[in-house]
Order: structure tokens, then C-alpha cells, then sequence
């Protein structure tokens, strides 16, 4: 696990430098906690979720299905994570709920 952990560490670090961007910077874009990415790359978390990855990969031009291969990830991981339908961002599942109560509300209104 060690080796998965300094090559994680690397990949994100060189990626990050190539792209010419600070921690602070990444976690912006990246929509995470600077704290989370320094951790990453000093190799002290050890296998971050997937959605953190995919987050990185992204704003890092990387491969997703290298980035998990790279952080210890299996390939049944690896298909489960990231091709799956229900999968969906934070955002996606925020704006259902919106449109679920939406009409929840229409439907009572409706009955009254």
C-alpha cells in the first residue's frame, strides 16, 4: 500500500505543478478542502473516495481510471465507481430534491 501512496502523492503533485496551480487553487476548482489535497500529496491519505478523485482528475486533465488504478483501486472498484448511472455529483441529487418538492407541494396544493 505504501508504494500506491507515494505514486498517488506524485501523479497529483506533478500534475498540479505542471498545470502551474497552488494546493489552495485546486481545491478550489476541485470544490474540496485545501487540507484534503495537502493530505493527499504528502501521502498521508491513504485512498482517497473516488468522487475526490474524479474531482482531480478533471481539473488535473488526468485520467480518471489511472488516477484510481495509481490510488489502490480495483478494477471491480473501478467499474462499480465510475460507470454507474446513479453515480451523480452532489449538485444532481440537489436539484432532484428541489424538483421532488416542487412537486410534492403542486400535488398537496392540488388536493386542498
Amino acid at each position: 500500500m505504501k508504494g500506491s501512496k507515494n505514486a498517488l502523492a506524485e501523479v497529483i503533485t506533478n500534475a498540479r505543478s505542471k498545470k502551474g496551480i497552488s494546493m489552495r487553487e485546486l481545491a478550489r476548482l476541485s470544490g474540496m478542502d485545501h487540507a484534503e489535497i495537502s493530505r493527499i500529496e504528502k501521502g498521508t491519505r491513504l485512498k482517497p473516495n473516488i468522487l475526490f478523485l474524479r474531482r482531480l482528475a478533471e481539473n488535473l486533465d488526468l485520467s480518471l481510471v489511472d488516477l484510481l488504478k495509481t490510488a489502490g483501486y480495483s478494477e471491480i472498484d473501478i467499474s462499480w465507481g465510475s460507470g454507474r448511472e446513479d453515480n451523480k455529483s452532489i449538485v444532481d441529487l440537489k436539484k432532484e430534491l428541489e424538483d421532488i418538492q416542487v412537486l410534492n407541494n403542486n400535488l398537496e396544493s392540488s388536493v386542498s
